[in-house]
């Protein structure tokens, strides 16, 4: 019978057996790691077809989507040109100045069209449907 390793093989107490832990994995430091890249290849399957994608650049993925997205911009496609300048000049910065003896009160009423008594409602807050006269 073999024999059990001796005592300086063993783990040691309080000391972690894998002291650098699992690798932390995180979806911006993929991204970030194939933009820097200057070609990928991504391959894939939707409903049971092989998709493929091969991405090259001069210098790295970063200027292809840069230039991607200035391409849709000049296509006219407002979301592009709005993230062209989120991403250029910064988020517009929105500011809301409230004074302490300013009341807002916000409402919202539901009345059904059909319904004769507005405010006719069931305990659950439904509207009640027109009674036939």
């Amino acid at each position: 019978m073999g024999e059990f390793p001796g005592k300086s093989t063993q783990f040691k107490k309080g000391k972690s057996g894998n002291p650098g832990g699992r690798p932390k994995i995180t979806f911006s430091g993929t991204v970030r790691e194939l933009m820097e890249a200057q070609e990928i290849d991504v391959a894939w399957t939707v409903n049971g077809k092989r998709k493929t994608l091969h991405v090259e650049s001069d210098k790295n993925l970063h200027y292809g989507v840069a230039s991607a997205l200035i391409m849709e911009a000049l296509k006219g496609n407002v979301g592009a040109v709005k993230e062209l300048i989120d991403r250029g000049e910064g988020r517009a910065h929105q500011s809301i100045t409230v004074d302490g003896s300013t009341v807002v009160s916000i409402s919202e009423e539901l009345v059904d069209a059909e319904c004769e008594d507005p405010d006719a409602q069931s305990a659950d807050g439904v509207p009640q449907e027109p009674s036939g006269s």
